[in-house]
């Protein structure tokens, strides 16, 4: 199979390297790509707007797969555009909805009777309603943009002056332009959060570790929201029964939903879970593989992932695949530009001494002496395995030494809560 994949951030080189070692994998392609992508397959100089080009492309390369990475070419329909051309992996605009759109997601939940927070949308301007509707949840409450905001849309706001706050930001600032315009307060469920992820073909699913990220800036999950500053997985409190219950309340539902609805669902499906008491409601989804998290879960696949991508295009799942998954720990820490989630400065020189770790680009690019660069907030993704997490956590910190470049942070806590003498 020649593959095309789309993209150019840590999930894509984490998604470059496992259809790297896919055995059905002939030819790989990075549209656009990055530095690490790059030694894993050919990068092509495409902007993923030019939908245009992007069929060009895959019909001079006999491109046979295209796996889309990022969610906002699923949003403007790039999977409808390309289908014509060759399988895609990656679901259409209607269904990309589920994540493009929050409150369209939340209203979905409702009418498929999926458990999930209480909540209520607003637009623009509804400042009073959106008081007197916190006030009713009591605080701390959730406030999300509806639109896609690169994973800084959602704000726990603790008391009413966080709450306006945040509206000043999204609504009179303007800081997430439109995505904000209108937006979702719901409950907040104080409980453990995981993140799931199915691989469908709209009936049959293959259900695909999962992991926890880390999602605020700074350590004890302190300060703003970001992308992820990390992520572990397995899960050590994560079981069959709570997993058996997702599926259940969740997929299931979910699958049926989609099929009553005809939104023709193809390709990833992340699932933000909140589990409170042994019962798992559902935050988001995201119709496409999270990111870092990414790059814990398919390093632990040992199947043909560019074949299962197939599968789900070409709508050949078979009911009850079970894939072999390594037991081991799997650990990201996300080396972050100083400043980041907020303002940032780039350009600054990238030096890696010799690690095992897997170093996952994100935000990096050559400049003109072919020397690396960084080019983002998130700039690499440390990933480590190991036999235990006390051990990949170790192996991990250690790891991260072997990235330097001006400026770089970076959280020391991740997976230290999971560790069973943490409390």
């Amino acid at each position: 199979m020649r593959v095309l994949l789309l993209g150019s951030g840590g999930r894509e080189h984490a998604m470059a390297l496992a259809i790297h070692k896919s055995p059905s994998c002939t030819a790989l392609f990075t549209c656009p790509g990055n530095p690490g992508t790059a030694t894993l397959g050919t990068n092509i100089t495409i902007q993923l707007t030019d939908f245009e080009k992007i069929a060009e492309f895959i019909q001079q390369e006999h491109i046979d797969l295209v796996i889309v990475g990022p969610e906002q070419p699923l949003a403007a329909g790039i999977a409808d555009y390309l289908r014509p051309y060759c399988f895609v992996c990656g679901p259409n605009q209607a269904a990309a909805m589920l994540e493009s759109s929050k409150s369209f997601a939340k209203h979905f939940f409702a009418k498929n009777n999926i458990p999930t927070a209480q909540y209520q949308v607003f637009t623009t301007g509804e400042y009073d309603n959106v008081l007197d509707y916190a006030h009713k949840l009591g605080f701390p409450c959730v406030l999300k943009a509806d639109g896609l905001a690169a994973g800084k849309g959602v704000a726990i706001c603790q008391n009413e002056p966080e709450l306006k706050s945040t509206l000043q930001d999204f609504w009179a600032d303007k800081t997430l332009q439109d995505a904000a315009s209108k937006v979702v307060v719901e409950q907040y469920l104080a409980g453990k959060e995981i993140s799931c992820f199915i691989l469908t073909d709209g009936k049959e699913f293959i259900w695909l570790p999962e992991a926890k990220d880390y999602k605020r800036a700074q350590n004890n999950d302190l300060g703003p929201n970001t992308g992820g500053m990390g992520a572990v997985s397995p899960v050590p409190w994560f079981n069959e029964t709570l997993k058996q219950q997702i599926i259940a309340q969740i997929i299931y539902p979910t699958l049926k939903g989609l099929q009553q609805e005809q939104i023709d669902y193809c390709g990833f499906l992340f699932l933000g879970i909140m589990v409170l008491d042994n019962q798992p409601y559902i935050l988001e989804y995201n119709v496409r593989l999270g990111d870092p998290e990414t790059q814990v879960v398919l390093p632990r696949i040992k199947a043909d992932f560019a074949y299962l991508c197939y599968l789900a295009a070409a709508k050949k799942i078979q009911p009850n695949t079970h894939i072999e998954v390594s037991p081991e720990t799997m650990l990201n820490v996300v080396c972050t530009s100083a400043g980041y989630p907020g303002k940032i400065t780039t350009g600054h020189k990238i030096e890696i001494t010799h690690t095992d770790a897997l170093l996952f680009h994100a935000g990096t690019t050559l400049d003109e002496n072919k020397q690396l660069i960084t080019a983002g907030g998130r700039v690499i993704n440390v990933t480590v395995a190991a036999e235990s997490l006390k051990k990949a956590i170790s192996h991990a910190y250690q790891a991260v030494q072997s990235v330097n470049f001006t400026g770089k942070t970076y959280r020391t806590d991740i997976g230290l809560d999971l560790l069973p003498d943490v409390h």
